[in-house]
């Protein structure tokens, strides 16, 4: 599940700011959506429609808890993966809080290892099933997973393993999901990468010594799925005593 953590109003000017920017999101998103360059027309899937937490049963008044479901711009995912090492083919990816599939299905055009995604949800766990039954893009993965569980209690694959977040969760549930990753990489040492998109609690990861950014920046307009832009990229290594 991806999305923006919830937020108490702003400022009139901040509801302005929204506003114009959901106007913006909306009308772009409208454009495309019937034109090839859309991912779900040209790739036989549904992964673009928002699922708000009412739906999904989440407290809206629970700032430690899971964030709706949104899905990710296809520039943006890829100019995450462009921030991997090469050869692609040594890592696992793996979309917590994968939602709908959509992040998953794009991994799928690229030579990783293994590819999984985690959901909690289960409408949306379903939802994925279907669309990577359907899916008509490229598979160049050599493997692929979709796991409904609680992303706290999931292991990960062994070897090098990247990470990928859009805010799925937040508050006192992201901490526990960052004390497993560091529990993980004291108990097997590998090579970890944690791309945090729309980073809006990131001050909970640069108060761990054991998460050292190693880049921050922000993708290019996506006109097609226009949509978050930013992201950090953390090593996550064992903590020093």
């Amino acid at each position: 599940m991806t999305g923006s953590p919830i937020r108490a109003p702003g400022t009139a000017t901040d509801r302005l700011r929204s506003l114009l920017a959901d106007l913006v999101v909306h009308t772009s998103r409208s454009v495309f959506r019937r034109t090839p360059w859309n991912f779900d027309r040209a790739n036989g899937v549904e992964t673009e429609a928002a699922v708000g937490e009412v739906a999904l049963g989440i407290d809206v008044e629970n700032p430690d808890g899971r964030c709706k479901y949104e899905a990710s711009s296809l520039k943006h995912v890829r100019f995450a993966f462009g921030r991997i090492p090469e050869p692609l083919a040594n890592w696992s990816f793996v979309d917590i809080g994968s939602g709908k599939g959509r992040i998953v299905l794009i991994a799928l055009g690229f030579p990783f290892r293994r590819v999984a995604g985690v959901e909690y949800a289960a409408e949306l766990h379903a939802i994925a099933a279907a669309n990577l039954d359907r899916y008509r893009g490229p598979r160049r993965a050599a493997a692929v997973d979709l796991v409904h569980g609680d992303a706290l209690c999931v292991q990960l694959p062994p070897g090098d393993t990247v990470v990928f977040f859009y805010n799925s969760f937040g508050g006192a549930m992201l901490e526990g999901y960052l004390d497993h990753l560091e529990g993980t990489v004291q108990g097997a040492p590998r090579r970890l990468l944690f791309i945090y998109s729309n980073p809006t609690e990131r001050f909970r990861l640069d108060r761990r010594a054991a998460f050292r950014p190693v880049f921050e920046g922000a993708s290019g307009y996506d006109l097609t799925w226009w949509g978050n832009r930013r992201l950090v990229v953390y090593e996550v290594g064992a903590a020093q005593p």
